[in-house]
């Protein structure tokens, strides 16, 4: 799990408004949390991770100060706990546990387990068979390295981030500019572009993430379908050479 996550990881057979139900609490989880630790600001997440046939997803708070993001850590584990330990029969007694009891209710008629994860820790909920303990953990990866793809956001509150979402698997990767380096993301919104940089990838799956520390930006133009055609006759020819369909006739006469 990538540092500065919040993941919230469901076994269980999920229908298509389950699933949505469930991403709907847990984003309210950390909306609320954030209201609880971050009153005098709003804060901005981003989705660090989404797997369905359960659900796994993980996101990571925007622009949030290291002792701020170190109280969500600590009041996210510490909401689930109060649902490990006392499930809700009644009215919760602040909005987080609310949504954590509406995360458990939306799995109460099936055999399920929840997982609360951070950087510091693991809450696990229902049956512990449902997580292996030889589950591997593998520790995300960081080296210089390059990302082509398409710039779908760009942000600049607090600090200038943009996400771009990579050519080879779709996936979303989050981007941050160095003071100096705004000038290159004008008009490049919706562009193709390759990023040069620190490429942080997931330890599992090897898909990047993240890109900081960036050393170069540069827009891709797009060959326009069809150019290749351009290319028919480029090359001279000294005037004695038959066609292609003269030589395929010949080879065709000779057999």
């Amino acid at each position: 799990m990538s540092t500065g996550t919040f993941r919230l990881s469901i076994r269980a057979k999920l229908s298509l408004s389950e699933t949505a139900a469930a991403v709907s609490h847990f984003s309210a989880l950390l909306s609320a949390l954030s209201e609880q630790v971050v009153s005098t600001t709003d804060v901005d997440w981003d989705v660090d991770t989404l797997a369905v046939g359960s659900l796994a997803i993980g996101a990571r708070p925007i622009a949030v100060g290291e002792a701020a993001r170190d109280q969500l850590d600590s009041e996210y584990l510490a909401a689930a706990r109060r649902l490990q330990h006392y499930p809700p029969d009644g009215a919760c007694a602040s909005a987080a546990d609310e949504q954590m009891a509406r995360l458990s209710h939306l799995l109460a008629d099936r055999p399920s387990g929840l997982r609360f994860e951070t950087a510091s820790g693991i809450v696990t909920i229902g049956d512990p068979s449902l997580w292996p303990a030889d589950e591997p953990d593998i520790a995300p990866t960081e080296s210089l390295g390059s990302i082509e793809g398409e710039v779908q956001t760009l942000r600049s509150r607090n600090r200038l981030q943009f996400t771009i979402y990579d050519a080879l698997t779709g996936s979303a990767v989050q981007c941050s500019l160095a003071k100096g380096q705004q000038e290159k993301m004008r008009d490049i919104w919706g562009k193709r572009a390759s990023v040069s940089g620190l490429v942080k990838r997931d330890g599992t799956t090897g898909r990047p993430t993240e890109v900081h520390s960036i050393t170069e930006f540069r827009e891709i133009e797009l060959v326009p379908p069809g150019t290749y055609r351009e290319a028919r006759g480029a090359l001279p020819g000294d005037g004695d050479t038959p066609l292609a369909e003269d030589v395929l006739r010949m080879l065709r006469d000779a057999e």
